[in-house]
């Protein structure tokens, strides 16, 4: 399967196509951890790499994956996903935003793609909503939150290069929303 699906055998027409496979029995009931069967990042903007192993990977991504998924997932084909993804509590939710944005501050402290996130992280955790990044970053300006760094993470996603962004200003934008995270989880 993952040879079948990988690019360029079978190409990718957008950026990259990160791809899970569940057994329905891991999905069933609602679960903090990463329960994946195989996780696959493969297309022509990314480097492929495949895992088999949920414990070789932060469990954060799957955790929120499963959520939206849930809340949002499109069937292509067969059963509709709020019928096989259990609804994923709202506290396992933040636990994975708060350990995301650890991960961020870390592993891509200077990225786009860490200041988008957090916009959506704090859109969670204010509204318990999931959207897309650019849809986090316009609320995110809107509410005055860092517009200059939102703005600069934005045209760097959309330009597709990776110019590095003020590394303490990221960092201190991750501190204060994994502050809100905690705040909504009652933290």
């Amino acid at each position: 399967m993952v040879e079948a699906v990988s690019h360029p055998g079978l190409p990718c027409p957008a950026r990259g196509l990160e791809l899970q496979v569940y057994q329905r029995s891991a999905v069933e009931t609602a679960r903090p951890d990463g329960a994946f069967l195989v996780n696959l990042n493969t297309g022509p903007a990314m480097t492929t790499g495949v895992s088999f192993d949920p414990g070789s990977e932060p469990a954060h991504w799957f955790v929120v994956d499963r959520a939206i998924a849930h809340r949002h997932g499109v069937a292509v084909r067969g059963p509709i996903a709020s019928s096989v993804l259990a609804p994923v509590p709202r506290l396992f939710v933040l636990d994975a935003l708060a350990a995301s944005l650890v991960w961020h501050a870390g592993g891509d402290p200077l990225g786009a793609n860490s200041v988008l996130n957090a916009c959506r992280a704090l859109r969670f955790a204010e509204d318990d909503t999931f959207v897309s990044k650019d849809d986090a970053a316009a609320w995110a300006i809107a509410r005055g939150v860092e517009p200059g760094l939102v703005r600069s993470a934005l045209d760097a996603r959309r330009a597709g290069d990776a110019p590095l962004l003020p590394v303490e200003a990221v960092r201190a934008l991750l501190g204060r929303v994994a502050d809100a995270v905690a705040a909504a989880a009652g933290s």
